[in-house]
């Protein structure tokens, strides 16, 4: 083997090296919590594991406006879900879809993306719409208020 090709040999096994001890990031495919950045944990969906921020049960909507979601197979396990690119009203197979702050919810017997709101705080939706509560009734998602006939 010629000088170049050690050279080279070597500088691909330092890349991938130096790559070993890199965290995953936030929404990112994991294998296990000890791969994540931060204070992430490697959360079970329905499309795989993903690493995801922590978020409390009482809570609704985290920090950075992302929805507060019970992980798929740990009842005690709330995270934060990253938003994806379904807007809200469309169809949806998993709330990963969504965009940020919404859900994948069974809507009129069709899923789609809802934005979550918690059913305590009378404001959390937009005008002309309510709080319309989950199963678990901490949780609800907006829905238009239907007029009724005076």
């Amino acid at each position: 083997m010629g000088n170049v090709a050690k050279w080279a040999l070597g500088l691909v096994a330092a890349v991938l090296l130096s790559s070993c001890g890199d965290s995953i990031g936030e929404g990112e495919p994991c294998f296990d919590t000890e791969e994540c950045a931060g204070d992430s944990v490697c959360a079970s969906t329905v499309g795989g594991n993903f690493c995801m921020n922590r978020c409390s049960s009482d809570i609704v909507i985290c920090e950075d406006r992302q929805a507060c979601v019970q992980a798929e197979e740990d009842a005690a396990l709330y995270v934060c879900l990253p938003g994806g690119e379904t807007p809200v009203g469309n169809a949806c197979t998993t709330s990963f879809q969504c965009t940020l702050g919404a859900i994948c919810a069974e809507v009129d017997g069709e899923f789609l993306c809802a934005q979550i709101c918690d059913p305590a705080f009378v404001q959390g939706c937009p005008l002309e719409e309510a709080c319309v509560p989950l199963d678990d009734e901490s949780r609800g998602i907006c829905r238009v208020v239907a007029e009724t006939a005076d």
